[in-house]
């Protein structure tokens, strides 16, 4: 898989293709009106559907490989803080955090960067409790009353990009209760493989009550 892209919504649409086929990543476009597909909204709903994933691959032995997109934005387009990005649930529990971001780094950048604060010690492999640490700090940006240090962190953390070291414009810009990143949603875009072909999620009955 090798995404030379850095534009974030192009990568999310790339790695939904390689993992899903072209059918389902094309299954929310605006041109397909009141057929497209919607994303779940909240991160109350993700954790909840996560955990009880999570919990029957525990009881089974073995995780669904689910492929999820995923965005946060905010009232203000140009402020430059919305994202989309897509986590990928692995057999053995872990999970695939991908992702790149416009004029800092691409996907292939993103997969070979270190993390000696994760299990794996890489950035875009996280176990459970890690993914809800991610979550954990998404959530803490979408409280926020001002631009702070803690702030700077989580985006960092989150998204691999400093914004205190942003340009000029951006840093002279005034933070807005508008820049703060209030809407996050949510689609399990599918499971694969899928009997040789790529299944949108909830085709077909897999016995689970999430």
């Amino acid at each position: 898989l090798a995404c030379k892209v850095t534009r974030c919504s192009t990568t999310t649409s790339a790695l939904t293709v390689y993992f899903c086929g072209t059918g389902v990543a094309t299954n929310r476009d605006l041109v397909l009106g009141s057929g497209r597909k919607s994303p779940t909204v909240g991160t109350d709903t993700f954790r909840k559907y996560l955990s009880c994933r999570f919990d029957e691959g525990v009881k089974k032995g073995s995780h669904h490989r689910s492929v999820y997109r995923l965005g946060v934005g905010c009232k203000d387009s140009m402020a430059g803080m919305s994202h989309v990005w897509v986590v990928v649930a692995q057999p053995d529990g872990n999970f695939y955090w991908l992702q790149s971001f416009i004029s800092h780094y691409s996907l292939a950048t993103w997969m070979k960067k270190k993390d000696s604060s994760t299990k794996s010690g890489v950035a875009g492999v996280l176990t459970f409790d890690e993914l809800m640490g991610k979550l954990d700090g998404l959530e803490r940006l979408m409280s926020i009353n001002a631009w702070t240090d803690e702030a700077n962190r989580d985006y960092q953390d989150l998204f691999n990009v400093d914004k205190n070291l942003e340009s000029v414009s951006w840093r002279s810009k005034k933070w807005t209760e508008d820049s703060r990143l209030v809407l996050f949603s949510w689609d399990e875009a599918c499971e694969y493989p899928a009997g040789g072909e790529h299944d949108a999620a909830g085709d077909g009955e897999d016995g689970s009550e999430c």
